[in-house]
């Protein structure tokens, strides 16, 4: 029996009119008759009496009205309890990830988390090798896991899209201010259109003199191939394996550092309003960098679930592509 019946039914019992119960339920009076009209043929009883101007219950509509008081006290405890589990559940919770992801998409997720479930205990484990975090989460040693993946992963694990990044170029704000002309500041520089400031730099060869940075292989792959077009000539270029260690270079600030977008946007921050890195996409917006919530398909944890919930909902809420401007006339 559907609730919304019952409650109607209820509302008119205790008024004892048709018309002050339609106004308390928000309804018609002639949506209300139809609706007690239907219960009646439903259960072939005649619920009220309808003397004008109040109705009455019959013995059959007292026993019909304990029954829906019943039913409905029993939906809302359920209700209760239910909001009680999502609201209090208890336990430890055992996340992975990688340093880039832990300083990242993750730290204003997790705090939103423990405000919302108190009683639970995330112990994160880091790690640099994302096949780690992988095989830790087939092997369940892991409960969820947070990275970038890009083989399959064995049918018995679900994910889902947290986060997209783009491979881009980043320059800091001081080499930048070293090509500008005599009386030009940078924000006229920043009030240029992106391609623009593109031309002005390549130009301006400072991508020959600057130190430049590559992060993770693919990275350097695709910051190889922009330099041999853009400043085939420069000869200082140093390369790492992961580029979560780009977190902890001093001299980023001088350096033209490839990396992904979502890392390079940690330092853009400043006083003034004008970023200390200026970022340009050089990967196609059709082929981002996906990072993935990884869990498997048969939780045993119930923990796992309000976290899920959390960080999807907050990715859904914060999901922010770049503009389409950064790929315009993008060579």
């Amino acid at each position: 029996m559907p609730l919304d019946k019952l409650r109607s039914f209820k509302t008119a019992a205790e008024e004892l009119s048709l018309t002050r119960a339609a106004k308390k339920l928000g309804v018609t009076q002639q949506a209300l008759s139809s609706t007690i009209a239907k219960l009646e043929e439903a259960y072939h009883a005649r619920f009220f009496e309808r003397k004008k101007p109040n109705l009455s219950l019959t013995p059959e509509g007292k026993h019909f009205y304990n029954y829906a008081t019943r039913a409905l006290a029993g939906e809302e405890r359920l209700t209760q309890e239910l909001n009680e589990l999502r609201l209090h559940y208890t336990g430890s919770l055992r996340l992975g990830t990688t340093m880039t992801r832990s300083m990242t998409i993750l730290p204003e997720a997790l705090t939103l988390f423990a405000r919302e479930h108190p009683q639970i205990r995330l112990n994160m484990y880091i790690s640099a090798r994302r096949f780690d975090l992988e095989q830790k989460l087939v092997d369940n040693e892991l409960d969820l896991i947070v990275t970038p993946i890009d083989a399959a992963l064995p049918p018995t694990i679900r994910t889902a899209v947290l986060e997209e990044g783009w491979f881009c170029l980043t320059l800091p704000r001081a080499a930048i201010e070293t090509i500008l002309p005599r009386g030009r500041t940078i924000r006229d520089f920043m009030k240029q259109p992106i391609q623009a400031q593109r031309e002005q730099i390549f130009a301006s060869g400072l991508l020959e003199r600057l130190p430049c940075v590559f992060s993770s292989s693919r990275a350097s792959r695709s910051g190889r191939a922009f330099l041999a077009r853009h400043a085939p000539n420069n000869a200082s270029i140093i390369s790492f394996a992961d580029y979560e260690n780009l977190l902890s270079l001093p001299y980023c600030k001088v350096a033209a550092v490839f990396t992904y977008d979502t890392l390079a946007r940690l330092n853009v921050a400043t006083d003034d309003g004008v970023p200390d890195h200026f970022i340009y996409y050089i990967d196609a917006p059709e082929s981002p960098r996906v990072v993935l919530l990884c869990y498997p398909e048969k939780v045993l944890n119930p923990a796992v679930a309000p976290l899920v919930k959390t960080l999807l909902d907050f990715a859904e809420k914060h999901r922010n592509p770049p503009p389409q401007e950064f790929f315009a006339a993008l060579e």
